[in-house]
């Protein structure tokens, strides 16, 4: 009698088309939108996470814009604001996601980091400046040891990082390293052994400065505004946090609690639905029974 009962709902059900599709539709709709709120919330999360990992020190960084009627130009001023601030000799850091070496096929993305990255987020480097190279907790191509072809030399892996380990990308916010290999070096040593060229524009607009003074980010800017097409515009990360991240949070909570209301109230219909069509199809069968226990 149920599997009767169950078929005959499951039935009457597809019968009403349209509003039955409907109703999948919206659930699917208010589902996906969900999942993406969702993941939008733990982005914020993340974003202030690595962003409070800095916390207790004056964390500034720059946006970077064109003046497309002047073709960009790293000139020597730049490149030796560069050099003196990527020395390696305190926290200022800038990385290079692209990967501008020649040969040496590597078998996982690249992240190029100069100056003080290792310093800034407690990372193992070598205690006498030279190049490090550390592998993501994910990476399952190399093992510590192996060694890696960087253009025209080789550098051994020294280290596998934590899983969970990340940073702060000024652009972009929090950036997970488990599935990357990370090259420590510093701006002198990067330039000697690769073509500067166009690597050189995104290490001004991604460098991270500590605890600047206003004279260091008047020279920073100096700089880049004598390169030719490049400007930056110093921004303070404690100001991002409060205006970007954390607003971007509260956002993503509210429409994650709107849209997970939503989706219950369609399933909660949904599922009164079918109880419903279940409940008359009981009654039905109930008395059809009766009307031919009485026949008979």
């Amino acid at each position: 009698m149920i599997k009767y009962q169950v078929g005959a709902s499951i039935r009457e059900l597809f019968g009403l088309r349209f509003r039955t599709l409907l109703l999948i539709l919206q659930v699917i709709v208010v589902a996906a939108t969900l999942a993406a709120t969702l993941n939008d919330t733990l982005r914020s999360i993340d974003d202030i996470s690595v962003a409070h990992s800095l916390e207790g020190r004056d964390v500034l960084y720059f946006t970077k814009h064109y003046d497309e009627a002047r073709p960009p130009d790293i000139n020597e001023t730049m490149a030796g604001v560069l050099r003196e601030t990527l020395d390696g000799k305190n926290e200022d850091y800038t990385i290079v996601k692209n990967n501008y070496f020649e040969g040496g096929h590597i078998q996982a993305p690249v992240l190029v980091a100069l100056g003080g990255f290792a310093q800034a987020y407690g990372l193992p480097a070598s205690s006498n400046n030279t190049e490090t190279v550390l592998i993501g907790a994910r990476v399952g191509a190399y093992e510590v040891g192996d060694s890696l072809t960087f253009g025209d030399r080789q550098v051994s892996v020294a280290g596998r990082l934590s899983p969970g380990t990340a940073y702060l990308d000024p652009w972009m916010g929090y950036e997970s390293l488990d599935e990357h290999v990370v090259l420590l070096s510093t701006y002198e040593r990067f330039a000697a052994t690769t073509a500067p060229g166009v690597w050189q524009e995104e290490a001004v607009g991604r460098t991270v400065l500590f605890d600047p003074t206003d004279k260091a980010v008047e020279e920073y800017v100096s700089a880049a505004g004598s390169t030719g097409g490049i400007g930056v515009i110093p921004q303070r990360l404690d100001e991002r946090v409060a205006t970007v991240y954390e607003a971007q949070l509260s956002r993503s909570g509210m429409f994650l609690v709107f849209f997970g209301c939503l989706l219950l109230v369609l399933v909660g219909t949904a599922t009164s639905a079918v109880d419903a069509l279940v409940g008359s199809n009981l009654r039905r069968y109930a008395i059809e029974q009766c009307s031919s226990i009485c026949e008979n």
